[in-house]
Parts: C-alpha cells; structure tokens; sequence
C-alpha cells in the first residue's frame, strides 16, 4: 500500500456518504488533483480488489477495500498520537504517521499494533 493509494481509499470513503459510492470528479475535488490522476489511481485500486466501479461510473470500496481502510487508519491514529505526544505539529505528525503505516510490512504492523495495545 503506498501512501497515495492509502489518500484515495481514505478519499472514496469520505465522499462517498452513506451509501458508500462516489464519483470520480468527487474524488478528485476532495484530493485537489485531476480527473485523469483519480481514474489511473482508482484502475489500481480495482486491480487490488479494493475498489469497485460500477456501470454508472460511480466507485465504491469493497469489502477487502473497507477492512485494508480500516487497519491503516487505525494504524495511522495511534502512531500520529505517538508523533503528536513526542512533539510534532499535528499536521505533520498526520502526514508522517501515514507514511510510516504504509512503510510497514505487515509483521511490523501486527507488532505495533500489539505494542500499542498493552
């Protein structure tokens, strides 16, 4: 998972509302990028299984793309709260912690996870 992939799944869950399903356009204001950049980031996210676009061109996250959402925001908020504690800006710590989450495998993930648990 890179960081920009992580952007756009976080990006179709926020704008996609209650029923989960957004548009492309929606994407790309919500991201402040193209058209073009949303439609090639959204293509690899379907690939992954972690998005789906439907005959209506709306997008949707999947079930494996609502679960890989789920583990690196939460991933995310803890080691932001590490960042934040250890005296970054919460900006930065917010930009760090997502790039550390999908910096990790996934040994190091479940051992943060564990960590952080305790």
């Amino acid at each position: 998972m890179t960081v920009s992939e992580l952007r756009y799944l976080m990006a179709v869950a926020r704008t996609g509302g209650d029923c989960g399903r957004t548009s492309g356009s929606e994407v790309a204001r919500c991201l402040n990028v193209s058209r073009v950049s949303v439609f090639r980031a959204l293509g690899r996210l379907e690939r992954a299984g972690l998005a789906l676009k439907g005959e209506d061109k709306c997008v949707r996250l999947t079930e494996a793309g609502v679960r890989v959402l789920e583990e690196y925001s939460a991933l995310s908020r803890m080691l932001k709260a590490h960042l934040v504690r250890a005296g970054l800006a919460e900006g930065v710590a917010e930009s760090e912690s997502l790039k550390m989450a999908c910096a990790m495998g996934e040994e190091a993930r479940r051992a943060v996870f564990a960590s952080f648990g305790d």
